[in-house]
């Protein structure tokens, strides 16, 4: 029984591991996607990084931001999406 909890736990570690590992690189790129309360920003593996009234002004700041460089996907309110230069 011993073994096999130590196992489990081995094997969750490696998991948790991996999903890190995963969740902390990055791949360049910025989805733009609806929300309720208006538009946010989220960079792939990571949390949400700014919401904006309106996908406009998201879009202008993220052109004048450090992230400028970024691929920006746009994701519409009917589940279409599109790269935005």
């Amino acid at each position: 029984m011993l073994n096999k909890v130590a196992e489990q736990q081995a094997t969750y570690k490696r998991i948790r591991a991996k999903l890190k590992k995963a969740a902390s690189t990055s791949s360049e790129r910025v989805h733009i996607l609806p929300m309720s309360d208006g538009w946010v920003a989220k960079i792939d593996g990571a949390s949400n990084i700014a919401t904006y009234p309106s996908k406009e002004a998201l879009i202008r700041a993220f052109k004048n931001s450090r992230f400028a460089h970024y691929e920006m996907i746009l994701h519409e309110k009917d589940g279409s999406y599109k790269r935005i230069a």
